[in-house]
């Protein structure tokens, strides 16, 4: 549910991969997943930072020719982790770990992560005619390491998406890419009919609907991280799951290994001793020995730290305070990167947002020229008038940067009397709320914490009075915002973050906006929307494999999702990203974050 503005290039059906990579984020981290798509700033357009990266005023965040093997890296993290499990992982932050302890079947080109290449597998998808067969091929000789043993076959893929389904892991974004595959709707966790694996070096994928082109892309999310049936069907029948909870116990296929870990405190990651490197396909450098995470502590203060400490990175959003510090002190250790869309989830099944013209009045009055001033202004992202982003597919389609129309999100700082005149379609006489006060879940850490004091203030104006539960950023979205039961209480959650799964409109609507992103746990739609036309609507854009028409489709399912206003889009994100004076940071471009296995240290 991850996350800011991307530049990216649609990506083609058959034998073609776009990038992508989702996770869910909020107040500070974007999700979506955990977390993709989101190009360096160096490389992005129409964002007032990118021309001063340009201009070399900033660190580029592009991978060190000099770069050097050795040393150990410490990481900051305020925030911590959902879910180190690659099946459940998405969340931004959770994919900065799940990408170097693991392979998928596709990866990102180090040279221009904005494409995907081969990464277990052994070359392109080939999707059938029809859109209903996708085969990929894998590679020979995989291993796992030493714990595990042993090297990948395609059931270790097949077995790793089937267990999406299962209770304990219950995978995010498995219903939206893979709900098509069949026996996959009423799957559990056992094996799928539609998933086949015809010899050890192939998997091949049925689907009853033409979706093979959006199957395809998804291959390169962490759900076809590979673990072995034999080795892990016992553990996933518990709950919570033992990888989940002792991640230490994965079969990892990635450069490192997760040697300990403590929630909310520490994560060592040392080499994984059975890695093949570029001889087995990866082209990850993997230049550190060790990486050592810190978790916890306030991000102002962390941030500090950051800026004089050798071997130091941090990976959470720079606050408001460090913006402009590092911008004044420090410009070669600061690095922006635009990917995702932040905005404010409405609940839409409870009053008063269940009343389309009350939300309609709550994004009118929202000033959002003062939210992105508390993330830190111009540099981090731009006021968005819709839920796609710039340079997304299907961003022009909605109506690019001048909007899709919509007068209640045509100020950026508010217009008052228009919230009014919406307040009196919904029934209140002056224009004035005098129902009960709402309640919405936030984050306690900055800047999450001032925006959301920024919309309760904006709220307030038009009679609607906020009480605020401050909770820590993972708890807001695995004990609220992520729960349906936790959500019937709640009416909205103000904090909420979203990176495209990859290079498509798709991953930005479909999880998040749709019924098949509501299910009991680890849910990404907090707005309980669901609109059968809508539905029909996204569900028609994924099916459709020629580029052009799926944009066409998926623009205007944006323009009309933004109509009805289940949540309140405020910013398209430009992700500030902040490093110690030696530490050569590379950004991963479809996370928007830094990525691990290609940082280096410097003297």
């Amino acid at each position: 549910m991850h996350p800011t503005v991307r530049r990216l290039s649609a990506l083609g059906t058959a034998g073609a991969l776009a990038v992508g990579l989702a996770a869910c984020g909020g107040g500070d981290n974007n999700g979506r997943r955990a977390s993709a798509g989101a190009l360096s700033v160096a490389a992005a357009n129409k964002v007032s930072g990118p021309a001063l990266v340009k201009d070399g005023t900033y660190y580029n965040g592009i991978p060190d020719p000099a770069a050097k093997k050795g040393g150990a890296l410490k990481v900051i993290s305020t925030e911590g982790f959902q879910h180190l499990d690659p099946g459940t992982a998405y969340f931004q932050g959770d994919y900065n770990i799940t990408s170097v302890v693991h392979r998928q079947l596709y990866t990102y080109d180090p040279a221009d992560s904005s494409k995907v290449i081969p990464d277990i597998a052994s070359g392109d998808p080939v999707v059938s005619a029809d859109g209903k067969t996708v085969t990929v091929k894998i590679r020979p000789n995989i291993k796992y390491a030493p714990a595990v043993g042993g090297t990948v076959k395609a059931d270790d893929v097949k077995y790793a998406i089937e267990r999406g389904k299962a209770a304990s892991v219950a995978n995010g974004y498995i219903t939206s890419y893979f709900g098509d595959v069949v026996g996959m709707e009423k799957a559990t966790g056992g094996k799928v009919a539609g998933i086949e694996t015809p010899d050890d070096q192939t998997i091949v994928f049925k689907l009853d609907k033409p979706s093979g082109a959006t199957l395809a892309k998804a291959l390169v999310l962490p759900l076809s991280s590979p673990i072995p049936r034999a080795y892990a069907e016992s553990k996933d029948k518990k709950t919570p799951n033992p990888f989940d909870q002792d991640p230490t116990k994965q079969a990892f296929t990635g450069p490192y290994m997760i040697k300990s870990y403590e929630a909310g405190r520490e994560l060592k990651l040392v080499r994984n001793p059975n890695w093949g490197g570029k001889a087995a396909g990866d082209p990850r450098p993997a230049y550190v020995d060790t990486i050592d995470v810190a978790i916890g502590g306030d991000s102002s203060v962390n941030a500090r730290q950051v800026q004089n400490t050798k071997n130091t990175i941090s990976i959470d959003p720079a606050p408001k305070d460090a913006v402009a510090r590092y911008k004044t002190q420090s410009p070669k250790q600061i690095t922006f990167s635009a990917l995702g869309n932040r905005y404010i989830a409405l609940n839409t099944k409870k009053k008063p947002f269940s009343d389309l013209n009350v939300r309609k009045a709550a994004a009118a009055v929202l000033d959002r020229q003062s939210m992105r001033k508390q993330r830190g202004g111009d540099l981090v992202g731009e006021i968005a008038t819709h839920f796609l982003f710039p340079g997304s597919p299907g961003f022009d389609e909605a109506g690019g940067e001048a909007g899709t129309g919509a007068d209640f999100l045509k100020s950026a700082s508010g217009d008052l009397e228009l919230a009014k005149s919406y307040l009196k379609k919904a029934g209140f006489k002056d224009g004035m709320y005098t129902g009960p006060a709402v309640t919405f879940v936030g984050d306690t850490e900055s800047p999450g914490r001032e925006t959301t004091q920024v919309a309760k203030n904006s709220l307030a104006k038009i009679g609607i009075k906020v009480n605020v539960k401050s909770v820590q950023h993972t708890a807001m979205y695995q004990k609220f915002c992520q729960v349906v039961k936790s959500m019937q209480t709640i009416d909205g959650c103000p904090n909420f973050g979203w990176l495209p799964d990859f290079v498509d409109a798709g991953p930005m609507l479909s999880p998040v906006f749709t019924q098949k992103g509501i299910q009991p746990t680890n849910m990404n739609n907090p707005s309980l929307f669901a609109d059968p036309k809508i539905d029909a609507e996204v569900d028609k854009g994924l099916r459709t494999a020629d580029e052009a028409q799926r944009n066409q489709i998926l623009g205007q399912a944006d323009k009309d999702i933004t109509d009805q206003v289940p949540a309140i889009p405020w910013l398209w994100d430009t992700q500030a990203n902040i490093q110690g004076p030696n530490v050569h940071g590379v950004i991963a471009s479809w996370n928007s974050v830094w990525d691990l296995a290609y940082t280096s240290l410097g003297s």
